[in-house]
């Protein structure tokens, strides 16, 4: 035993460099499976996102076309901006109202919208409506159709 502590000379260097080479292959690959893992969960998180925002857009608009009488859907003033109006009760005016549209999509959403700029009617008609909703590289589409009880006048 003796013998054995008088000749320990500690670790050579290749030693040394043989550990040193082990902890960062383990370390790269730790890094990587994370880099990895936060990648999938961003992309994931947007597609998400993407998602709710399109479900919202259709019920606001689902809400609006079971309680109102009419309405108008118009562009807003940035491409992917969408605004909404009750319009009167009459139901007679085809002329787009220049005030009193609020925001149907929130800022940072890139949506599309078919049969935009129109008034529609939800006691006469039902609104066939296809929402296209995009988020930093996620993309969502919803097909659907507004209905409502018709009244016959």
């Amino acid at each position: 035993m003796r013998n054995y502590l008088k000749n320990n000379q500690g670790i050579t260097l290749v030693e040394l460099i043989a550990a040193l080479a082990l902890v960062s292959l383990v370390a790269v690959l730790i890094m990587t499976t994370l880099g990895i893992g936060f990648k999938h969960s961003i992309a994931e998180a947007n597609k998400t996102s993407t998602q709710q925002e399109a479900n919202l857009i259709v019920s606001k608009l689902l809400n609006d076309h079971r309680k109102g009488d009419c309405y108008f859907i118009k562009q807003g003033g940035s491409p992917n901006n969408y605004k909404i109006m009750a319009a009167p009760t009459q139901c007679t005016s085809q002329t787009e109202p220049t005030t009193g549209f609020k925001d149907i999509s929130s800022s940072g959403y890139n949506v599309t919208l078919t049969s935009a700029s129109k008034m529609i009617n939800p006691t006469k008609e039902d609104y066939t409506l296809v929402a296209k909703v995009s988020y930093k590289n996620a993309n969502y589409e919803i097909n659907t159709k507004l209905t409502r009880y018709k009244t016959t006048n």
